[in-house]
C-alpha cells in the first residue's frame, strides 16, 4: 500500500492527508454518475429467461444482534417475481418488494428497476439459523439456497482468535488501482483455538461497517479464504481491482468469536501510472510531495482569506440591518405598572339620534315658505328622513332621486340649515353642574357640543376634537371657542358617571378616546327611549414617551394631534379623521361630490339625493379597501396618544317612564403602554425632517381653542 512520502514530517504529511481527501476524493472529481449507488447499464439481453448470478456467498455466518443482508441477482427477470422463502417452515417471507412476516425484521431490499433482489433481517436471532431460498416462479420453479448460521455475542474475554490486517493504518492509493489487503487471523490459546481452527470458517470483510455481499457494481471485488497448517492461521484476501472513490472508508476483517481488525484507504485522483496495494508502503517521489503540500498550502491561505472576507461581510450585513430597524422603527412600548403615579381622562361620549325634532314640522313649514320649496311638508318631511338618517351603509336606498321618480326638492346649499333645525337634541337639565378644571362630581349631566360626523348630525359630550366640527362654525377654518377641560381620575379616586336620561327618541351611543371622532365603521350601541342601562368601561392609555417627538412620523410610526399637515379637510390629526380624508377624495375621484357633513375645500361640491346614491357604487369608499386585491387604500397612522376602550352595555330593565343611560368609570386601568425611543440621545432627525416646513394650518387658533393642563 502507497503512503504518502514518508520522508515528509509527521504534522505535515497529516496535514496534507485531509487536505487531499478533502480535495479529490469528490464524486464529481472522480468522473462517475451514479443512480442509487448503482450504475446503470443496458440490458443488452432483453427477452431471455430468468438466470441466477450464482457468485455470491451462499454459506453465511451473523452473529446475535447483527444486521444481514441475504444477496440474490436474477439477470432477464422480466413480468417474473422474486420471493424469499425460509426452508423450515415453507413461510413465504417476501414476495417481490413486499412483506409478508409478521417479524418486522425481515424486509424485502429490491433495487428500482434493477436485478437486486435482497433480504434484510434486523437484529438477527440464534433461531434465524437455517436455510433461506430465493425462488423465482418459472416453470419449473428456480431456486437459489443459502444457509445462514448464527452465533451468541462473545465479551473481549472469550475472544477465541485476533484477526490482524498487514500494514500501515491508514493507507492511500491512486484511482484505477489495483489494491490487497491481507488478513492474518491467529489463535489466542491452543486449547480453546483447535476446535475453532479445524472449522476453517470463512473470513468475512466489512466495508464502514456493512458487510461486502458482493453485488453487481461490487463485481470488481473479490475474496479468498485458506489455512496455513505450518501456522495454524486462516489467511484473507481481500482484492479490489480499478479502486474508485466509492471504494473509499474503513475495512474490517472478522470471523466468528474472532476479534476484528480494521483499516482505512483511501483512493486520491491518479496522475500517470497505477499504484498496487501491497503489504508494504511504496515509497513516492518527494518533488511530488512538497508540489502538493504547496497546492493545500496556497489553498488553505486562500480559504482562510474568503472565510475572513465573509465573515467581515455577514457581520457589516447585519450591523446594516440593525440600524435600518432603529431607523426605521426606533420605538419599543414599554408596559408600565405603577399606576398609582397616573392618571386616566373619561372617555369621549357621543348621542347621534335617529329621530327628527317633534317641533320638525313647525320648522319645515317656515323653511318652504322662506326659500320657496315646490314640495308639501309631508313630502319634504320625507325628504329630512332620507337626508338625516342614510349613511354609506344604506346610500342605495335614494336610487328613488336617481332614476327621477322622486324630486330633489331642496339645494344643497340649504343642507346644513335644514339638518341644524330639524335634528333632535338631548334636553338641557337646569339643574345641571357647572365642570371645573378636573373635578367633576358625580352623577352630573355634561353639556353637549353638536357636530357634524359620517352618522350625521350627533351631540357629543368631553370630546377634544369636536369643536372643530361644530356645526355653528362648519367652515374649514371653524373651531368653536370651547375651552377644553379633560375629566380625569386617578386611582382609588371616585367613580366618574355621567347619567344622560330622559330619552324620546332612540339614539346610537358611542364611547372613543377624548383624542379621536367617530367614523362609519366606529361600534355603537342602541339606546331607545325605554332603555334603562349602564355601560361600564375598561381603559388602556397608550402615551407618547416625549423623547419619540423629535422622530418623524414614519419612524415613530404614529402622529401627534397637531400634525394633521397632510389633511386638507382638517386642522387636527387623528386615525379616523385620516381614513375620513381618504373617503373625501374617494367620493371627488369617483362621484365628484362629497356628502353635507364634510367641510370643503374650494367650493367642493355638495353631494345631492343622486350624488349620494352614486356613492353607494363604490364599496372601497365605505371599507377603504380595494375590491381586487384587498390592499389597504389608506395606510395612517394611529396617534401617538389614544385610548383602547372596551364598553359593555348592560340594560337593566324596559324601562317605561322614562330612560336612562349611565356611562361609569370605576375600573382604574392596572397597566398602560408607554412608547419610547430607547436610544433616543444617538437619534437625531434627518435634514429632510429639519428643513421640511409644517403645515399645519392655523397653530395658533389651535393652541387658543385648545388649552391644555400642566
Amino acid at each position: 500500500m502507497s503512503a504518502v512520502c514518508s520522508e515528509v514530517p509527521f504534522n505535515v504529511r497529516k496535514l496534507l492527508q485531509v487536505w487531499t481527501v478533502l480535495l479529490t476524493c469528490s464524486p464529481v472529481m472522480a468522473g462517475y454518475t451514479w443512480t442509487n449507488g448503482v450504475k446503470s447499464a443496458p440490458d443488452h439481453n432483453a427477452g431471455s429467461s430468468p438466470v441466477f448470478d450464482d457468485f455470491t456467498i451462499r454459506e453465511l455466518e451473523a452473529t446475535e444482534g447483527q444486521t444481514l443482508l441475504l444477496p440474490c441477482t436474477v439477470r432477464y427477470l422480466g413480468d417474473k417475481v422474486v420471493s424469499w422463502i425460509r426452508s423450515r417452515d415453507l413461510h413465504i417471507l417476501t414476495s417481490g418488494a413486499a412483506t409478508f412476516s409478521s417479524d418486522s425484521r425481515f424486509e424485502a431490499v429490491p433495487s428500482p428497476g434493477g436485478d437486486f433482489w435482497g433480504l434484510r433481517i434486523r437484529g438477527v436471532h440464534l433461531s434465524d439459523s437455517g436455510q433461506y431460498e430465493c425462488q423465482v416462479n418459472t416453470d419449473p420453479k428456480m431456486s437459489l439456497a443459502f444457509n445462514l448460521s448464527g452465533a451468541r455475542k462473545l465479551e473481549a474475554s472469550k475472544w477465541l482468535g485476533q484477526a490482524l490486517i498487514k500494514g500501515p493504518r491508514e493507507v492511500y492509493v491512486r484511482d484505477g488501482s489495483l489494491v490487497t489487503f491481507t488478513c492474518e487471523i491467529s489463535p489466542l490459546s491452543t486449547p480453546q483455538s483447535g476446535g475453532f481452527m479445524s472449522a476453517k470458517p470463512k473470513v468475512r470483510w466489512l466495508h464502514d461497517n456493512k458487510e461486502l455481499l458482493f453485488e453487481p457494481f461490487r463485481s470488481h471485488i473479490s475474496t479468498k479464504t485458506f489455512f496455513e497448517e505450518s501456522s495454524q492461521k486462516v489467511i484473507g484476501i481481500l482484492k479490489i481491482s480499478k479502486a474508485s472513490w466509492r471504494d473509499s472508508g474503513q475495512y474490517t476483517c472478522l470471523q466468528m468469536s474472532v476479534k476484528s481488525d480494521s483499516i482505512k484507504m483511501f483512493v486520491v485522483e491518479s496522475e500517470h501510472s497505477e499504484a498496487m496495494q501491497r503489504d508494504y508502503p511504496v515509497q513516492s517521489c518527494a518533488s511530488k510531495c512538497l508540489l502538493h503540500l504547496g497546492l493545500v498550502l496556497l489553498f488553505t491561505l486562500f480559504l482562510w482569506i474568503g472565510l475572513v472576507i465573509g465573515a467581515f461581510s455577514v457581520a457589516t450585513y447585519q450591523a446594516l440591518q440593525a440600524w435600518n430597524r432603529y431607523d426605521t422603527s426606533p420605538v419599543v412600548i414599554t408596559i408600565e405598572k405603577d399606576f398609582f403615579n397616573w392618571e386616566t381622562e373619561f372617555p369621549a361620549v357621543f348621542f347621534c339620534a335617529r329621530a327628527k325634532l317633534t317641533t320638525a314640522y313647525k320648522f319645515l313649514k317656515i323653511f318652504r315658505n322662506k326659500y320657496n320649496i315646490s314640495a308639501s311638508v309631508e313630502q319634504l318631511e320625507g325628504y329630512v328622513d332620507d337626508l338625516l338618517f342614510t349613511t354609506y351603509e344604506n346610500y342605495s336606498s335614494l336610487e328613488k332621486y336617481a332614476n327621477g321618480s322622486q324630486d330633489d326638492f331642496v339645494p344643497t346649499d340649504l343642507y346644513l340649515e335644514l339638518v341644524n333645525f330639524t335634528s333632535f337634541r338631548i334636553p338641557k337639565n337646569s339643574n345641571k353642574t357647572k365642570i371645573k378644571y378636573s373635578e367633576w362630581p358625580k352623577n352630573v349631566n355634561g353639556e353637549y357640543s353638536f357636530v357634524l360626523t359620517e352618522f350625521g348630525f350627533c351631540q357629543c359630550f368631553h370630546s377634544k376634537v369636536a369643536g372643530f366640527f361644530n356645526i355653528d362654525n362648519f367652515t374649514i377654518d371653524g373651531a368653536t371657542n370651547t375651552t377644553f377641560l379633560p375629566i380625569t381620575k386617578k386611582y382609588k379616586e371616585p367613580a366618574l358617571t355621567l347619567s344622560q336620561s330622559d330619552f324620546s327618541q332612540t339614539n346610537f351611543l358611542f364611547v372613543i378616546g377624548t383624542n379621536e371622532i367617530i367614523d362609519i365603521t366606529s361600534q355603537y350601541f342602541v339606546v331607545t327611549p325605554q332603555t334603562l342601562g349602564d355601560v361600564f368601561l375598561d381603559i388602556v392609555d397608550i402615551v407618547g414617551d416625549e423623547d419619540i417627538k423629535m422622530l418623524s412620523p414614519k419612524q415613530r410610526n404614529c402622529r401627534y394631534w397637531n400634525e394633521a399637515d397632510d389633511l386638507g379637510h382638517s386642522r387636527v390629526y387623528s386615525y379616523n379623521l385620516c381614513r375620513r380624508e381618504c373617503r373625501i377624495q374617494l367620493c371627488l375621484k369617483f362621484c365628484y361630490c362629497t356628502p353635507y357633513y364634510y367641510k370643503r375645500i374650494d367650493n367642493e361640491p355638495i353631494c345631492n339625493m343622486s350624488g349620494m346614491f352614486c356613492l353607494s357604487k363604490y364599496p372601497e369608499i365605505l371599507t377603504l379597501l380595494d375590491p381586487k386585491t384587498g390592499e389597504d387604500l389608506c395606510p395612517c397612522f394611529q396617534s401617538c396618544d389614544f385610548q383602547r376602550i372596551t364598553a359593555e352595555l348592560t340594560i337593566k330593565a324596559t324601562w317605561f317612564f322614562g330612560s336612562k343611560v349611565t356611562v361609569n368609570l370605576e375600573r382604574f386601568p392596572r397597566e398602560r403602554e408607554l412608547e419610547k425611543n430607547p436610544l433616543h440621545n444617538f437619534a437625531r432627525p434627518s435634514i429632510n425632517e429639519l428643513t421640511k416646513p409644517l403645515k399645519v394650518a392655523s397653530p395658533e387658533k389651535i393652541d387658543q381653542t385648545v388649552n391644555k393642563p400642566k
